[in-house]
């Protein structure tokens, strides 16, 4: 799950779009609040240098609901950040419109 932004180069962008770094995620979270969150841990990475990220999804329901009955959705999507000598920060957005 690493953000096209983070990438590279244009080819390296292009290819972060694929089945192995995607997420179905509520189109208003992606854009508003998600996108936010990115661009402050790239301001770190900025100020910094070493920054560490640990991103993921949380399926917190026995049957997730899906995507054309075949992709699982997850209820909410997850993003830890370290800065080495500085601090710590973990945030946790429900996969839903509002956030």
């Amino acid at each position: 799950m690493s953000p096209s932004g983070d990438m590279p180069s244009p080819e390296a962008r292009e290819e972060s779009f694929t089945l192995a770094n995607i997420v179905p995620q509520d189109r208003d979270l992606n854009e508003h609040l998600w996108a936010g969150i990115e661009g402050a841990v790239r301001g770190l990475a900025r100020r910094y240098g070493a920054v560490y990220v640990v991103t993921g999804q949380v399926f917190d329901r026995a049957a997730p609901l899906r995507l054309h009955d075949r992709v699982a959705l997850p209820s909410a999507i997850y993003k830890a950040v370290l800065v080495p000598g500085v601090g710590a920060a973990a945030y946790l957005a429900p996969n839903a419109p509002g956030h």
